[in-house]
């Protein structure tokens, strides 16, 4: 038999997991898969029956009860990551975030215990200390909750650059680390003077790590307030070209229509007078001298046209030919500036692949369609000389003067319309399939 008392404790001690939860789920609950009710259910459910058999199990078999809490949190995080579109990254660095804040909330509930209760030793969790976790939790949600929500929310939203968010995962496994190793285990030591440099310590600690996601807030929105200016610039560049072009234009077939009476003149003059060879070649020559207006209306989005007729030009200077088809919806869910980016990165990339192998093999294909389903679908194909490189699954530039961040930026926007791309190659033809769902608002 197992001793009631023991098993309720260890029970209780559980309870700390929930603020950790609801922390974790603040910034990120836009990314949902499934409504907010049936998460809860399903968390309820799930973590009602583990924390029953890990306590059980604890106290049966005298375990360490930290194993099992560790076990507890791997599987909350395989759940977190189910529930979610967000991407590994993501929810690895936000999780590991809380955990960190949550183990200094643990921390500083050990040292209330200490104080409150001189009886304890602190060499197992107690009641009390569980219960003061658990407050100290719900005080922190309460002061995190709207910023986590507000600002949290639009980190996560905007800003799906993987390595990014990898290198603060690191950064907040190093505060993870410093609250587990900084443990009080005895609590003999706090009693003798030496609390307030312990609690100074764990203050500093925790306002270091919420300073650093500060930073990490304000540095991402900077970076992105800076690619989206280049992106402005970058557009604007595309349609003052397509604008020059169109000026040229109208006024090349200004002076043509300025002549065009004594053209027709002309023209009659030499059928009445039955020169039917040079009528024939004033025409073919009239012909070879009319202007042609090289800019085309793909589509109805004015940026959209500007992004591809520019690439266009590009090509015809560079020799490269083009074979597509572009089928926009009208409306489009997608912002144009995030569609000019998807589109200006990937044919930029492919234009500058195509220099590096002869003219006669120089080619991009381009599909934009949205076929039989609510997504919209970009296949674009181009020709290169064969050398890639690449590095944990991921191509890195060949190019000169390239930087590797467009294929980046390509995914980032496509993963922010919760869509996905994917860039493989095969001989000497590299490829790009990108798919976003176009009803956004289920």
């Amino acid at each position: 038999m197992i001793s009631i008392p023991d098993f309720l404790n260890e029970l209780i001690s559980y309870v700390i997991v929930l603020p950790a939860m609801v922390l974790c789920y603040l910034p990120i609950g836009k990314q949902l898969l499934t409504s907010p009710w049936k998460l809860v259910i399903l968390i309820l459910g799930v973590f009602s029956v583990t924390f029953t058999l890990c306590s059980y199990v604890t106290v049966l078999w005298h375990m360490d009860s930290s194993l099992l809490f560790y076990l507890v949190m791997v599987l909350f995080f395989l759940i977190y990551c189910g529930t979610l579109r967000a991407n590994t990254s993501q929810c690895l660095c936000v999780f590991v975030s809380v955990c960190a804040l949550m183990g200094y909330v643990s921390n500083f509930a050990q040292v209330m215990d200490s104080v409150f209760h001189p009886e304890t030793t602190g060499s197992s969790v107690t009641i009390s200390s569980s219960l003061y976790g658990l407050g100290l939790g719900v005080v922190l949600i309460g002061l995190l909750a709207w910023v986590l929500i507000r600002f949290g929310s639009k980190l996560v939203n905007q800003f799906q650059t993987r390595k990014i968010w990898n290198c603060m995962t690191l950064l907040m496994a190093g505060f993870l680390i410093a609250s587990i190793s900084t443990q009080p285990l005895d609590f003999s030591y706090l009693r003798d003077g030496f609390l307030p440099f312990y609690c100074a310590t764990q203050l500093v600690l925790l306002i270091l790590q919420l300073s650093l996601f500060v930073f990490f807030y304000l540095t991402v929105m900077s970076m992105q307030a800076l690619e989206a200016e280049r992106q402005r610039v970058r557009l604007l560049r595309m349609q003052e070209k397509q604008f020059e072009d169109q000026q040229q234009y109208l006024a090349e077939t200004s002076r043509m229509r300025h002549d065009f009476r004594h053209t027709i003149l002309a023209l009659k003059g030499m059928a009445d007078a039955g020169k039917s060879q040079e009528l024939s070649d004033y025409l073919d020559q009239y012909i070879h001298d009319f202007p042609v207006n090289e800019s085309v209306n793909y589509t109805g989005s004015l940026c959209v046209n500007a992004t591809l007729n520019y690439v266009a030009s590009a090509c015809r200077t560079e020799h490269i030919q083009m074979y597509w088809r572009i089928s926009l919806p009208d409306p489009c869910p997608i912002a144009e500036m995030d569609l000019c980016t998807i589109l200006g990165n990937m044919l930029d990339n492919a234009v500058r692949a195509c220099e590096t192998v002869p003219e006669a093999d120089r080619q991009i294909h381009l599909t934009i369609t949205t076929m039989d389903e609510p997504s919209l679908y970009i296949v674009q194909s181009n020709s290169f000389d064969g050398n890639v490189r690449m590095r944990g699954g991921r191509y890195l530039t060949n190019l000169p003067g390239g930087t590797g961040l467009g294929l980046e930026s390509i995914h980032a926007t496509a993963e922010k319309y919760h869509g996905t791309a994917r860039f493989h190659h095969e001989g000497k033809i590299f490829s790009t399939d990108i798919r976003i769902p176009l009803d956004l608002e289920k």
